[in-house]
């Protein structure tokens, strides 16, 4: 018998043993008076899911529902989706023996210019990888004796996680795990995904790292605050206080160095979910004209031109390379950019600028569009375009509209009825005022008059021994005046 927590497992090696073995537990549970819930038990079975492992008359094999977010992987319906699949399989190389050769009819359709054709070669290498990927010695036996690793990552519709254990070059992984978003999840903005994520694996791998110091690893900066936000509210709140719980270590990890997490957040779209699919859509459209013009209006641009040369160049690479580090790519001869500050998983077309106009017209000056303010046009069209300068443009475009100026009301306060007067010579207006009180002279005077001429800033003081009329209509100045 094999006691974990307030579970019992119990091995016999035939069924009548297996009997006797039952009414001893039993015995035992009822002198000490322990009971058991029936719900949860399971009587005579000949396997066994127990800590993450099937144990079975064989011994022990590992559980499929830890490699299932692998295995279940659809094959890739274009490049982005074979990309991603490699950069996991190469993250553990290291384990598998002739990587390269295994991995080949796969790479081939990565290099520049090749023609999508997924054949045998490329399914045979396909289903070798995945099964390299979930099998020993690439998966790890949990160790409670080693420190666990937590990696998490989230996309626009789905979120994934996976169990590690090891350090540097041992690093190997101990469970995979992935799901979809709900519709309101899929609501949540960049932050509240991640942190989703994170509380999601928390959750998911709690058999494992229950009462042991982990580290959480994540591509989002924004996350290591959240355990220590001093007035949370709302679904952070409870998030912060669920995670109070575990000996948690959050920290930021480069998107780059994350890309097994990155591969279960962003799973392959099929005929089941290619609604919720987010790799897929790629805007391509600008308005009112097919992709085939839109190519044609952004060779007009000379500087659109410059870069589509450069990527589309088969012998200078270094000019690519460039500026695909500036985010720029192309999708169907079309020039696009990944923008770091978008909320979005996709890439937005880059707009030639005699195009500009066209395009702030439609989402500013339509009728659905409400002739909305800079910042909230701007950040309509930041999700589907893109051109340098465009938030200065909008800005420009949104003060110099017309009917924004003549119908919307002004947002500032009045302007007061204090006017300046206009003089024409000195002396001709006067300002008066009393200072003090200050401690007494030898006069007995606690005040000082101030007059002041306007136009030149010539200014005379008198001592005052009482603020009153008669006194400062007594003054030296005004006899003179």
């Amino acid at each position: 018998m094999l006691a974990y927590l307030d579970d019992i497992i119990i091995m016999s090696p035939t069924f009548e043993s297996h009997l006797g073995d039952l009414t001893k537990v039993f015995d035992q549970l009822r002198k000490y008076n322990l009971t058991v819930n029936i719900i949860k038990c399971r009587f005579c079975c000949p396997t066994v899911k127990y800590l993450g492992h099937l144990i079975t008359k064989e011994g022990l094999t590992m559980d499929p529902s830890k490699t299932s977010a692998i295995v279940n992987m659809p094959i890739p319906s274009n490049l982005k989706h074979l990309t991603s699949f490699l950069q996991t399989c190469s993250w553990y190389r290291r384990f598998i023996a002739g990587f390269a050769k295994i991995a080949e009819p796969l790479t081939r359709l990565t290099k520049k210019n090749a023609q999508w054709v997924w054949g045998i070669e490329q399914q045979v290498a396909y289903d070798k990888l995945k099964k390299l990927l979930t099998s020993a010695p690439i998966l790890r036996q949990a160790d409670e004796t080693k420190p666990y690793l937590i990696k998490t990552d989230a996309s626009s519709y789905a979120i994934g996680a996976v169990l590690l254990q090891g350090e540097g070059e041992d690093e190997r992984p101990v469970e995979y795990a992935s799901r979809l978003l709900s519709p309101a999840e899929r609501n949540y903005n960049t932050t509240e995904r991640e942190a989703l994520a994170v509380v999601w694996a928390v959750s998911k791998f709690r058999g494992y790292i229950e009462s042991l110091p982990v580290t959480v690893v994540t591509d989002h900066q924004a996350l290591r605050w959240l355990m220590n936000l001093k007035s949370p509210t709302g679904r952070l709140a409870r998030w912060a206080l669920q995670l109070q719980s575990y000996n948690l270590t959050i920290k930021y990890s480069p998107g780059k160095t994350n890309v097994v997490a990155d591969t279960l957040s962003r799973p392959s779209c099929t005929k089941e979910n290619e609604k919720d699919c987010g790799i897929c859509v790629v805007t391509i459209d600008m308005p009112k004209k097919d992709p085939a013009k839109i190519r044609e209006e952004q060779i007009k641009d000379e500087n659109i031109q410059r870069i589509i040369k450069s990527l589309e160049d088969e012998v200078n690479f270094e000019n690519a390379r460039y500026w695909s580090e500036k985010g720029y790519i192309m999708n169907n001869g079309l020039l696009y950019r990944n923008s770091p500050s978008v909320d979005t998983e996709d890439a937005q077309l880059v707009v030639p600028q005699h195009e500009w106009m066209n395009v702030v017209s439609i989402y500013h000056d339509d009728p659905l569009a409400g002739h909305g303010g800079s910042e909230k046009t701007y950040n309509r069209i930041s999700k589907r375009y893109f051109w340098s300068g465009m938030r200065k443009y909008i800005e420009g475009y949104v003060k110099n509209c017309v009917p924004c100026q003549r119908y919307k009301p002004a947002n500032w306060k009045p302007a007061g009825l204090l006017q300046t007067t206009t003089m024409n010579q000195r002396f001709e207006v006067l300002a008066f005022d009393l200072f003090g009180p200050l401690p007494p002279s030898k006069k007995n005077n606690t005040l000082i008059l101030v007059v002041e001429d306007i136009a030149s800033r010539w200014v005379e003081l008198f001592a005052l021994e009482a603020a009153t009329a008669k006194n400062c209509a007594a003054t030296r100045f005004l006899e003179e005046f």
